[in-house]
């Protein structure tokens, strides 16, 4: 495996905080202090060995874990007014919050991430690029104040950053209606298809109802100092992009019920629609588009519902995102999480917050839907992790007995001594969470606090 050693990004500078003589010169010995040696990064494609010991201090976060992205020699953590830049090789901030031209303040409440769903993924988006760093994606709901006879006015604004300074390189706004007024809204990077990506907007409080107070944006971000909006489908929520279409879920004419839809990325047109939900006394079939989870670059999995005036059953189905052709997923039947590991595996396990069933892990080859490996084994004596993260061919999770990485094509444990469960990881690091506070029950995020930490690879 190769490795790659650079520098960090740190100034080099002693210490403020150093003890000074008479002379003022930093040292109580009246020697001159020695500068601060910025540590080294070492790159592994698929690191399975981190530090025990954090660098730098450690830092809490309130509501869903997945607010922090590592790229490259950085991590960027979304804040309610802001991202958060750290070095990586230090793990201290490179200086103030990034921040949006617009106000934030008169629209997240300070319960903001409260409110949020657990499934929300806000962790900053990383778009790569093949002529140059990849840029970090940050979208935020803010509103400009009103002058004279113009009313105030709703917008998503995409923070546009580059992952090789951690700079912000510019920002977009995208228009709001003025349904969006009515309470805090999510906003997402869902997904990318050569250099256009879809971003999502939708308003909390209203995430598990058919409801039109909901928008997704074609963003083309070809030139990242000029990005423009190319589309934009109101109604329309997407929750992943693949096989060049953005695929989520629409509500019915009744808006009664959400329906699978997709949508191409290069336009926003509607490539194909599942309209084959049944309409029940006593069930909503909202649920067969409200769980939507990547699976690969090419397909979605999601749960479909049958009901009946007394009973009803679902099953996880696997989706071509390009034709919108559905197959089932083993005899797995509940919402699931998935993962794909940027090579041929797509990993998954049971939806954040849900609950009722056995707790399982199930591994899938992307080209072709087939189940490779599932936990837990009873026969062999093993239990079904909980996991945290994926990577190159690579499952970072946790037991009753600690810290574990597995293949992800075979499903073997390849190392029981990481040193610690990554929540983020690249090349170079490892995000590690400890709750403080919350029981990671339920649907919303409420009363989740987080003790985060840096850790470098080392193996």
């Amino acid at each position: 495996m190769g490795i790659l050693a650079v520098a960090g990004c740190g100034s080099g500078e002693p210490e403020s905080g150093a003890p000074k003589d008479a002379k003022g010169d930093g040292s109580a010995s009246g020697k001159p202090a020695k500068p601060v040696k910025t540590p080294e990064l070492t790159a592994y494609q698929a690191p399975v060995k981190f530090t025990s010991e954090p660098v730098g201090d450690p830092f809490g976060r309130t509501g869903p874990l997945l607010t922090s992205t590592l790229a490259g020699r950085f991590l960027f953590t979304m804040d309610i007014e802001g991202v958060q830049v750290r070095d990586v090789a230090t793990g201290k901030p490179t200086g103030p919050q990034l921040t949006p031209r617009n106000s934030v303040n008169r629209v997240f409440p300070d319960d903001y991430f409260r409110h949020t769903d657990r499934e929300d993924d806000l962790a900053p988006y990383v778009l790569e690029r093949a002529d140059g760093d990849s840029l970090v994606l940050v979208p935020y709901h803010v509103s400009k104040k009103g002058q004279g006879t113009t009313a105030s006015r709703h917008f998503v604004e995409l923070l546009v950053i580059d992952s090789g300074t951690g700079k912000l390189r510019t920002s977009l706004e995208l228009p709001l209606s003025e349904g969006f007024r009515s309470g805090a809204t999510a906003a997402r990077v869902v997904g990318a298809q050569d250099g256009t990506v879809a971003v999502s907007a939708r308003v909390h409080a209203q995430r598990s109802s058919a409801n039109e107070i909901r928008t997704t944006f074609g963003v083309d971000l070809g030139d990242p100092d000029r990005p423009r909006s190319v589309w934009e489908e109101p109604g329309f929520e997407a929750y992943a992009v693949a096989g060049g279409n953005a695929v989520g879920a629409t509500p019915d004419a009744g808006l009664r019920y959400n329906v699978l839809t997709a949508v191409g990325m290069k336009d926003g047109e509607t490539a194909w629609q599942d309209a084959s939900h049944e309409r029940t006394a006593n069930l909503n079939p909202e649920f067969q588009a409200q769980w939507v989870t990547p699976a690969g670059p090419d397909r979605i999995i999601t749960t479909k519902v049958k009901g009946g005036l007394f009973a009803s059953s679902s099953r996880l189905v696997l989706v071509d995102a390009r034709t919108g052709k559905e197959k089932p997923v083993a005899d797995k039947t509940r919402a699931v999480e998935c993962r794909y590991d940027e090579k041929s595996v797509v990993v998954c396990w049971r939806r954040p917050g849900a609950t009722g069933g056995a707790h399982q892990v199930f591994a899938l080859d992307a080209p072709s839907g087939e189940l490779l490996w599932q936990l837990p084994d009873e026969a062999a004596g093993r239990v079904a992790p909980t996991v945290t993260a994926v990577r190159h061919g690579r499952v970072y999770a946790s037991t009753g007995s600690g810290p574990v990485v597995l293949d992800a094509r075979g499903g073997e444990d390849v190392e029981l001594q990481p040193g610690v469960v990554p929540v983020a990881v690249n090349e170079y690091a490892a995000l590690a969470a400890v709750r403080k506070t919350g029981s990671g029950s339920g649907s919303r995020a409420a009363g989740d606090l987080w003790e985060m930490t840096l850790h470098h690879a080392r193996g």
